[in-house]
């Protein structure tokens, strides 16, 4: 597993930031892979959720599609820089979920055979957690390889 790439969760919050950061500490010097997922908007059942609104008539889905993963590919290279300041060799990658965000995780850990999934933890419980689901909890329960999942300090 030594050769095997670590799958290091990035999306630019403070506990990403703080996992990127602890994980260098706790596994052997090995090659990185910092990842951004963005939600692709064809993947959504449909755009009730954004309201009608002026402007709505020129909703174009693949330009709002483009910007999203231009920034998400920019917040993977925030997390590298990141992660090579904490000492790990990494190298940015931006993904689409295509499904919830947890799945995009886990199956791009299994493309890239990575030897554990590290996420930090926003900690968010209660009626957020029923609302908004956990990214840490959807890829605990159903990655295939280990998941280290990292809490900030108190």
């Amino acid at each position: 597993m030594a050769d095997q790439p670590l799958l290091l969760c990035y999306d630019g919050s403070e506990p990403s930031k703080h996992a990127l950061t602890a994980v260098s500490s706790l596994f052997t010097p090995r090659p990185s892979l910092v990842l951004s997922v963005w939600q692709a908007l064809e993947s959504l059942p449909s755009f009730g959720w954004m309201g009608a609104g002026a402007g709505m008539a020129n909703l174009n889905v693949v330009e709002i599609d483009q910007v999203a993963r231009s920034r998400t590919e920019e917040l993977a290279e925030q997390g590298v820089q990141v992660a090579r300041a904490a000492g790990l060799d990494a190298t940015p990658l931006a993904v689409a979920a295509r499904g919830p965000i947890w799945e995009a995780i886990v199956d791009t850990a299994d493309e890239h055979d990575a030897a554990a999934i590290v996420l930090g933890s926003r900690g968010i419980t209660g009626v957020k957690n029923v609302l908004l689901g956990s990214v840490s909890e959807g890829v605990v329960r159903h990655a295939r390889r280990p998941a280290l999942v990292i809490h900030p300090p108190r």
